[in-house]
C-alpha cells in the first residue's frame, strides 16, 4: 500500500478517532455514563479523561518540534495513567466531554499547522532519539483511543461495534508507512484486540502476519497480557517459537 504524506493522513486519523469516540458516547447507557471507576476498573468517563489527557501531551509533542525541543518521553506509564485517573476522578461527565473536545480542536489545529518536514525528515533520527514524531502521534491521534473504547464497547456487549471501529482503523493505519516493521506493528495492534475480543483464531492469523514482518515481536508476545488467552495455546507457542 502506497504511503500518504504523513500529515494528511495522521489528520484522517484523527477524525476517524474522533469520530468513534462520538459513536461510543452515543451509545453509553446512562449508568454507563453516571459511573464511577476505580484504580483498577475505569468507567467510561475515566477512559475518556485518559485518553484526553494523553492527547493533551500529544499537542505538547507537536509544539515541542516546532521548537526542536521534545518533551521528555514517559518511562513509567502504568504510574503515569493512576496519576491521570486520580487528577481525574472528580470531573462530571460533562466537564469530561468538554474537556476531550477542547483538547480535539487544540491537537487537529497544531498538527495541521505542523510542517510535514517534523514528521518525515529527510534523514532518520538516530536511534537514541526514539521512535520518529509521526509514531508518537499516531498513539495520541487514534490508536490509543480507539483501543480503549473499543475494550469498553468489548465488554458491555457490543462487541461487533468494537471490531468495526478497529478493523476500521487498520487500512489508514499501514497506509501512514509501507515499511515492515511498521506494518508488523499495525496486525500484532489487531491481533491483541482479538485476543482481547475472545477471537482467538483471528487473533493468531493476524500474528503470524505481524511476526513475518517484525520478527522481534515474539519476545514481547509471551508477556503480553493482552495474548494471556494465547499464551498455553500450542499454535501460539509455535509461531512466538517457544519450544517445550
Amino acid at each position: 500500500m502506497m504511503s500518504l504524506a504523513k500529515k494528511e493522513t495522521l489528520i484522517e486519523l484523527s477524525e476517524y478517532a474522533r469520530a468513534v469516540e462520538a459513536e461510543f458516547v452515543r451509545d453509553l447507557s446512562p449508568a454507563e455514563r453516571d459511573a464511577s471507576g476505580a484504580p483498577d476498573a475505569w468507567a467510561a468517563k475515566d477512559i475518556l479523561a485518559h485518553v484526553t489527557s494523553w492527547r493533551r501531551r500529544g499537542v505538547e509533542w507537536i509544539r515541542g518540534a516546532e521548537r526542536g525541543e521534545l518533551p521528555e518521553d514517559i518511562q513509567e506509564f502504568e504510574e503515569a495513567n493512576q496519576k491521570i485517573f486520580l487528577e481525574n476522578r472528580g470531573l462530571s461527565w460533562d466537564e469530561a466531554l468538554a474537556q476531550s473536545a477542547d483538547v480535539w480542536d487544540a491537537f487537529l489545529t497544531a498538527l495541521s499547522n505542523l510542517p510535514e518536514v517534523l514528521l518525515s525528515p529527510p534523514e532518520p533520527p538516530p536511534a537514541e532519539a526514539g521512535p520518529p514524531l509521526w509514531r508518537r502521534l499516531t498513539i495520541d491521534a487514534a490508536n490509543h483511543p480507539v483501543l480503549h473504547f473499543a475494550e469498553h464497547a468489548s465488554r458491555n456487549g457490543r462487541s461487533e461495534t468494537a471490531a468495526r471501529w478497529v478493523e476500521g482503523l487498520t487500512p489508514t493505519l499501514l497506509a501512514l508507512d509501507g515499511s515492515a516493521d511498521w506494518h508488523g506493528v499495525v496486525h500484532y495492534n489487531l491481533a491483541c484486540h482479538y485476543a482481547l475480543a475472545g477471537r482467538g483464531d483471528d487473533s493468531l492469523d493476524r500474528l503470524a502476519i505481524a511476526f513475518r514482518l517484525r520478527p522481534s515481536l515474539k519476545d514481547w508476545a509471551p508477556q503480553d497480557s493482552d495474548l494471556k488467552t494465547l499464551h498455553e495455546d500450542p499454535r501460539f507457542k509455535a509461531l512466538a517459537g517457544i519450544h517445550p
